[in-house]
């Protein structure tokens, strides 16, 4: 009898053990949910869903960039930054040709010259194929294209976020803040751009001296 009252006793602990430690860790659960929340709420966790570009040559005063703001995922993947590249052509007059599905765009300082096509990420650069990270988009009379590749493979166009200055501490002090939503981009003024690739050539023949 004692040993059966033992094991009734042992059996009893353990399912007290078991249900006193599920209540805590739901307990544990439900405080760490409240203070996500609680974080969230105070703090203002948030993602932006826009995003701002300001246009202009490299003498053109901040103040009087030409502004654009587009939303995320209003032009093509929204998980890619665009710009129109149409309105980018009044400031860095490139020479255009085509059609509305394939645009090919000549630099006038030293003729180089690249072709992209609507719908797809393939550009022949000067002779080299390169993929953007996402394609070229076609909406109205304006032609979009990921803002990574004006910024990877034409020179004379600078692309760099903007930065602000924050308010001063308590030394009388003041950081810079960068803007990760907005982008100052600026074309050289004496019209200087060229491609960051350059033609394909043959590889140059092997030095069969440097093998013996």
């Amino acid at each position: 009898m004692k040993r059966k009252r033992s094991k009734k006793r042992l059996l009893a602990r353990i399912v007290f053990f078991l249900i006193s430690s599920t209540v805590v860790f739901a307990l544990l659960c439900g405080l760490i949910t409240v203070y996500i929340a609680l974080s969230v709420w105070i703090h203002g966790f948030s993602f932006d869903d826009s995003y701002t570009l300001k246009i202009g040559m490299e003498s053109t005063a901040e103040r009087r960039l030409k502004t654009i703001t587009y939303e995320m995922g209003d032009v093509g993947d929204d998980s890619v930054l665009y710009i129109n590249f149409t309105a980018l052509q009044e400031y860095c007059g490139f020479y255009e040709s085509g059609d509305r599905k394939v645009h090919r765009y000549i630099l006038p300082s030293d003729r180089s010259e690249f072709t992209v096509t609507v719908d797809s990420t393939r550009v022949d650069l000067n002779g080299s194929i390169i993929h953007m990270e996402a394609p070229a988009v076609m909406k109205g009379e304006s032609l979009y294209l990921p803002l990574s590749f004006i910024d990877h493979y034409i020179g004379g166009i600078t692309v760099k976020n903007a930065v602000s200055k924050s308010e001063p501490d308590e030394n009388g002090e003041a950081e810079e803040v960068v803007d990760e939503y907005t982008y100052i981009i600026r074309c050289s003024d004496k019209g200087e751009y060229s491609l960051l690739l350059s033609d394909n050539a043959p590889c140059p023949p092997i030095d069969k001296s440097a093998l013996d």
